[in-house]
């Protein structure tokens, strides 16, 4: 990940809430849902509680037993659908 040094942030349209164990995304601007399943939500609340994403990779690697590279390619896959739905920005 080239911008492992952004820190990620929730864009200030967007409100995030738990819903069960998943979490639901709701852009304010354009009105449409996103929704998380619990691993993509904790991946998430690590990402904007972390000053970058390195340091979010780091913290999610302690807690999961998981190859390096694959936890790279899900937390790639998760911000570029965040970033494509407008939902979060790196800064």
């Amino acid at each position: 990940m080239s911008e492992n040094h952004q820190r990620v942030t929730l864009c200030k349209d967007v409100l995030l809430r738990p819903v069960s164990e998943e979490g639901v995304l709701l852009n304010l601007k354009t009105g449409l849902y996103f929704s998380l399943n619990p691993v993509g939500l904790h991946m998430l609340e690590t990402l904007t509680n972390t000053p970058s994403i390195q340091q979010a990779m780091t913290s999610l690697q302690a807690e999961y037993e998981v190859d390096p590279s694959e936890l790279e390619n899900d937390l790639r896959e998760l911000l570029a659908d965040l970033l494509k739905q407008g939902l979060v920005e790196l800064s």
